[in-house]
């Protein structure tokens, strides 16, 4: 393997496998598998701590997981990293010329897309360069992140001595449920966007909180419904 990697790296072997293999169907298929693992294992837990402002609430499982998806980036990026310089270096190992400034001008395009401009976007947030467009408006009011509540019958199947996974088969698990060790509560939220911030990670929730509580072995001990109104939760973040 490490004479096949360093091959590649000294530019050794020919254009075609370089870039048609390794920098175009290799790559693809790496990057969407990145991404994937990304929006899976790290996504969740941006929206909590966006959410709730702080890490108490995300259990060592999804740190875990989320260090996994850290881990499928950097791994990308280190093969985004040997396979550019294995083009760059194998690029005249072709029968014309022209292929070989062809594919070293491909390098150059995809260093200047995926490094330059966004680096020289955050700079000069004024330039063209700068993704965040003035265009882009949103209307507060009409925003509201909805997070499904389980139905009365659902909620009528949870009963005393439930064992957790049952729970979960019942209410299912929803992105944004939180498993506080501590109380060892299951809690469903209705999130609702704040309208009095402009910013749209200011998320308060606030509406209905469906809570099942569970013993040290991980079964029903009680259950309960609360209503959290704007107010309080506009109060509970000026104190947090």
């Amino acid at each position: 393997m490490n004479m096949f990697l360093k091959k590649y790296w000294n530019g050794e072997e020919k254009l075609w496998k370089v870039f048609w293999i390794w920098n175009f169907f290799v790559q693809i298929v790496i990057s969407t598998v990145t991404e994937i693992i990304f929006i899976i294992t790290v996504f969740p837990v941006v929206i909590i701590i966006a959410v709730n402002k702080d890490f108490s609430n995300i259990s060592f499982n999804k740190f875990l997981l989320a260090a996994i998806g850290f881990l499928a980036v950097l791994f990308s990026l280190a093969y985004c990293i040997w396979a550019i310089v294995s083009l760059w270096r194998s690029a005249f190992n072709s029968s014309r010329k022209i292929y070989g400034y062809l594919a070293r001008l491909w390098v150059v395009v995809a260093i200047f897309l995926a490094v330059i401009a966004p680096t020289i976007g955050i700079i000069f947030p004024d330039s063209i360069f700068n993704d965040f467009g003035d265009e882009i408006s949103i209307e507060p009011s009409e925003i509201s992140f909805e997070q499904k509540a389980p139905t009365d019958l659902e909620w009528s199947k949870v009963t005393f001595g439930q064992p957790k996974l049952k729970v979960e088969e019942i209410l299912g698990t929803a992105p944004l449920s939180i498993d506080d060790a501590a109380q060892s509560v299951w809690k469903y939220w209705t999130y609702k966007y704040n309208k009095d911030d402009d910013d749209i990670l200011k998320i308060i929730p606030w509406g209905t909180v469906y809570k099942v509580y569970f013993d040290s072995s991980g079964k029903v001990t009680h259950k309960k419904i609360e209503s959290i109104s704007k107010e309080d939760a506009l109060k509970l973040k000026e104190t947090s």
